[in-house]
């Protein structure tokens, strides 16, 4: 297992440089209107030397895929080592509807042609193509990266995970469910099998390490309540462990009433599916239990003080989880 970690704040670089000196494999930072990805990518991989650097995720609609391939190539020239990592998404509600987009227009398409033209780019020959949505014309990138930079597809229903398997070299799925782990995995591999046996999945979920395990289990619950739960991207995964929609109505309906009310409609049940939430103990129970299921890398999003997060993580996670042990 390769743990990484998704942190958003002013703090990135030295949070950066924690994760790595914490033995942590990966960084992944989100395309969100905080702040530029790919400049804060540039300055961390100039201030380190192991960590793989994820951008995860951008989109097609705010960037051009030719203008994210420049983006790409450029950070890539400064890791050395070939640390970058792309994933690209269809972006999220707020990020695209503040700028005036139109939200999801046509996502698998614009996905799906987005990598086509990415990769061809950075492979430093000339692009020209002729899609659905997006066109190119004598395009070539004038300084390609030297390595090749994989390109992963950022997904969380079927339809997007069936176009990771067709031109991804890997798979970016947010907040799977564990017990969906397994078949996940095994539908992306069987469909892979002809065209890349080195095709990465990789398992964004939010985390909350604790001794305190009963306030990390109340902080997850009001925070999956405001964020994940009211999200209609999700609602089929939550179907599937339990949360159909009478269920997620009812926590809607308590978001009115308080924190109790919150805490009570929520049960533990759907905090060990769809979260890491627990004691240093439990967290790294979990995350065997998704490698066993065929999950190469998990990125851990904290939703408590990071520097309190990563040494936890430093301390009682990483020796037992990682790939190096």
């Amino acid at each position: 297992m390769k743990l990484g970690v998704s942190i958003s704040t002013n703090s990135q670089l030295a949070y950066a440089r924690i994760a790595e000196e914490a033995g942590i494999e990966e960084f992944w930072i989100g395309d969100t209107f905080e702040r530029d990805p790919f400049a804060t990518a540039a300055s961390i991989l100039s201030e380190t030397s192991k960590i793989r650097i994820g951008i995860g995720n951008t989109n097609p609609y705010s960037r051009h895929p030719g203008i994210i391939a420049l983006s790409t190539a450029t950070i890539a020239q400064i890791s050395k080592k070939s640390r970058v990592i792309l994933a690209v998404g269809s972006g999220g509600f707020s990020q695209l509807a503040t700028l005036g987009y139109k939200v999801w227009n046509r996502p698998l398409e614009a996905v799906k042609e987005s990598v086509v033209i990415i990769r061809q780019l950075l492979s430093g020959e000339e692009c020209n193509f002729s899609g659905q949505l997006f066109h190119t014309v004598n395009a070539r990138l004038q300084n390609p990266p030297d390595k090749s930079v994989p390109i992963y597809v950022s997904a969380i229903g079927p339809k997007m995970m069936r176009v990771a398997s067709e031109v991804g070299d890997g798979v970016l799925i947010a907040a799977l469910p564990l017990p969906l782990a397994s078949g996940t995995v095994k539908n992306l591999r069987s469909s892979r099998k002809k065209q890349n046996a080195n095709f990465e999945i990789t398992v964004q979920i939010f985390g909350y390490i604790s001794h305190q395990t009963d306030k990390a289990n109340k902080s997850m619950k009001l925070f999956l309540a405001r964020n994940l739960l009211l999200d209609p991207r999700f609602s089929e995964s939550l179907s599937k462990v339990g949360y159909d929609q009478g269920k997620l109505d009812i926590v809607k309906k308590s978001l009115e009433k308080g924190k109790e009310e919150i805490i009570r409609n929520i049960d533990d049940g759907l905090l060990d599916a769809i979260s890491l939430t627990g004691s240093p103990k439990d967290v790294a129970t979990k995350i065997r239990e998704y490698e066993k299921e065929g999950i190469q890398h998990l990125c851990i999003i904290p939703i408590a003080d990071p520097s309190g997060q990563l040494e936890l993580m430093r301390r009682y996670v990483v020796p037992n989880c990682t790939s190096k042990t």
